[in-house]
C-alpha cells in the first residue's frame, strides 16, 4: 500500500537507490497498452474457475519489473498523484494483486477498470483521500465489507499460534508528514506544489486515529497450515517497523502476495524489491516461507480469502 511503498521493505538501501534510478517514470501511460490487458482477459475466459483466472494473469507479468515509490495515481486529473489509474509495464506488491485480482475477475476492459477501482478505493470513489493507503485500517475492512475477501487467519490455526497485532494508526500523522517529494504533479510550478502539500497535510486533519487488531500468524507455523489455506488468497506479510502514522515500532503489513494452486502445488506469485529479484515472480510455498523468516523483523501473515463474485 501506499503507506508501506517508501519504505522499500524488500530492499536494502544500496538497492533502492538503484531502483530509483532505473524505474520507469511514475507518470508515464502503461507501455503496455489496453489491448494487451484485453488479450489477457479474453485468454482466461476458457475457464470460469477464479484460482484458473488468476494463474492466466499472474504469469503473464512474470518478469515484470519492480517499480518503488507507488507506481500508480489518480491519473492525469488527480489532485496529488497524477501516476496512472493502471499499468503492467510494471508494478509494487500491492498493485501487482490489485490489477490481476481486478483482471481475473473481468470478462471486458471496462470490467477491469471498475473492479480495479473498488478494489483500490473506498467505495470506488477515485481521490488521494479515500485510497486504501493501510491494509490494516483500510484494504483489507474495505474490501472484506465489499465481498472481495474473507480473513480466514483465524481460522487456521489454534489460538495458542495466532498472533493479533494491536496498533494506532494515526493517518492524521502520516499525512503530516507527507513532503514536497509525496506529490507527483509534473506540470506543477513550486509555489503551486508548496500550496498542494499544504492542501494535503490539511486534509490529513480530518482522519481520526484508529485502532487496528490485525490478526496473524507466526512464521514458525507458516508451514504446518499449508494444507488448510484458501486458494486462491492474498497473504499479507507482517513485519515490525517504525512509521509516522505509529508510535514507536509495531508489527504492520509490509507486504503483499497472492497465493494459487498450479499443477496441485502451493505457488506464490509476487512484485518484489527483494535485493536478488526486483521484478515479479514465481515461487513455491514453502520457499516464500522460508523467505520470511531470512528478515528477523517479519512476523507472519495474515491471509485474506478471495471469495468468487
Amino acid at each position: 500500500m501506499q503507506a508501506m511503498k517508501n519504505l522499500g521493505f524488500w530492499a536494502p538501501l544500496g538497492l533502492l537507490f538503484f531502483a530509483l534510478i532505473i524505474q520507469p517514470t511514475a507518470y508515464a501511460q502503461p507501455q503496455t497498452t489496453d489491448d494487451e490487458i484485453a488479450a489477457i482477459i479474453a485468454s482466461e475466459e476458457g475457464t470460469s474457475d477464479l484460482n484458473e483466472r488468476l494463474d492466466i494473469a499472474t504469469r503473464s507479468f512474470l518478469g515484470r519489473p519492480y517499480m518503488v515509490n507507488g507506481p500508480l495515481g489518480e491519473g492525469p486529473t488527480g489532485k496529488y498523484d497524477q501516476g496512472p489509474l493502471y499499468r503492467t509495464d510494471g508494478f509494487d506488491c500491492t498493485t501487482f494483486v490489485e490489477t490481476t485480482l481486478a483482471m481475473a475477475r473481468s470478462h471486458t476492459l471496462d470490467e477491469f477498470k471498475n473492479e480495479l477501482i473498488h478494489i483500490r478505493y473506498r467505495d470506488g470513489n477515485i481521490d488521494y483521500t479515500t485510497r486504501n493507503h493501510f491494509v490494516e485500517i483500510d484494504w483489507n475492512p474495505n474490501n472484506i465489507q465489499t465481498g472481495q475477501f474473507e480473513d480466514a487467519t483465524a481460522s487456521l490455526v489454534s489460538s495458542d499460534d495466532l498472533m493479533v497485532s494491536t496498533t494506532t494508526i494515526s493517518k492524521r500523522g502520516w499525512y503530516q508528514a507527507k513532503t514536497l517529494s509525496n506529490l507527483k504533479v509534473p506540470s506543477a510550478s513550486s509555489d503551486l506544489l508548496q500550496t498542494l502539500l499544504t492542501q494535503l497535510q490539511a486534509e490529513g486533519m480530518a482522519f481520526s486515529d484508529v485502532l487496528s487488531k490485525l490478526p496473524y500468524i507466526r512464521n514458525g507455523s507458516a508451514l504446518s497450515i499449508a494444507d488448510q489455506l484458501p486458494v486462491p488468497a492474498v497473504l499479507n506479510v507482517v513485519r515490525n517497523f517504525a512509521s509516522p502514522a505509529i508510535s514507536g515500532k509495531a508489527p504492520m503489513v509490509a507486504h503483499q502476495v497472492l497465493l494459487i494452486s498450479k499443477d496441485g502445488e502451493l505457488r506464490v506469485r509476487q512484485a518484489t524489491s527483494r535485493s536478488a529479484l526486483m521484478k515479479v515472480t514465481d515461487m513455491s510455498y514453502e520457499d516464500f516461507v522460508q523467505s520470511l523468516s531470512d528478515i528477523s523483523a517479519n512476523r507472519g501473515v495474515n491471509v485474506l480469502k478471495i471469495l468468487p463474485r
